[in-house]
């Protein structure tokens, strides 16, 4: 990977191929969350594919609060900015779905079209009580210092007791710990982030971009469901993928159904 050093910290990411710009921005927890994307012939063979790690992840710097989700927005558009890219097609995952949300509301400008993989809208959903006991549940975990208790629990409850065998195949093999040792920014920086965003139908009917929802088939609670259909009020003309054989993290359970859903999307939003 390369680093940028912007105004706050050092970026690493990786852009590759060539075709219109494809920004793949990853959610909590896993820094290279969305890195087997890069290597699927449905994108890589059609579009310039760039990933960053965001601040607190991975090799780029640590994050010290406060950083807002305009802020991550900032980053997004510095990483864009430094690789002379004037537009992009984004792609966002759970937390960065809500940065890529904001991105279309801030500059929508700046993108093609915006895919989101199950954005964390959490407070915004019926199931918002039994999320916020799940929440307050692992930060009870975190308060003890189980830190890698905590990216259990959250692996287990949103990929499924088998998330270890899957993402092993998939990731490097210290991915594991890494998610332990970037737990904090979770906790310290992006959940009271996250407190303290608002956006809502009045902010989602300012964006006027193709939308694509994309959730995975086998969950068992109503979430990713409610999610979508969230989505679905704010953005009539939005479109949805469901991604078999996965549940919150599908591009690394069954990335390859995934990109070619995002490539029969972004093929029909270009330029």
């Amino acid at each position: 990977m390369a680093g940028i050093q912007i105004a706050a910290a050092e970026l690493q990411y990786t852009d590759q191929g060539s075709g219109e710009a494809v920004l793949l921005v990853h959610g909590a927890i896993i820094a290279e969350g969305c890195a087997p994307l890069l290597k699927e012939a449905a994108l890589s063979r059609h579009y310039r594919l760039i990933s960053f790690q965001r601040r607190g992840y991975g090799g780029s710097s640590r994050a010290t609060p406060p950083v807002t989700l305009a802020d991550q927005v900032t980053d997004c558009l510095s990483v864009m900015r430094h690789l002379d890219v004037e537009q992009a097609h984004v792609v966002a995952h759970s937390y960065g779905g809500l940065i890529g949300l904001q991105l279309a509301s801030e500059a929508p400008h700046r993108l093609r079209s915006l895919s989101l993989i199950e954005p964390a809208l959490l407070g915004l959903i019926p199931s918002a009580p039994q999320l916020r006991e799940i929440f307050e549940s692992l930060g009870h975990l975190y308060q003890a210092g189980d830190k890698a208790g905590v990216v259990d629990h959250w692996l287990l409850a949103n990929a499924g007791p088998n998330y270890r065998d899957a993402f092993d195949q998939v990731l490097a093999a210290d991915w594991y710990d890494r998610a332990v040792a970037d737990i904090d920014t979770a906790f310290q920086v992006e959940l009271p982030a996250l407190g303290t965003w608002t956006f809502g139908p009045d902010e989602a009917q300012q964006i006027r971009l193709p939308i694509l929802s994309v959730l995975g088939e086998d969950h068992p609670t109503t979430f990713a469901q409610e999610v979508d259909e969230l989505l679905h009020t704010w953005f009539l003309h939005r479109e949805t993928v469901v991604v078999p054989h996965s549940l919150h993290w599908p591009q690394l359970t069954n990335p390859a159904a995934l990109a070619h859903g995002l490539a029969d999307f972004i093929s029909r939003h270009h330029r």
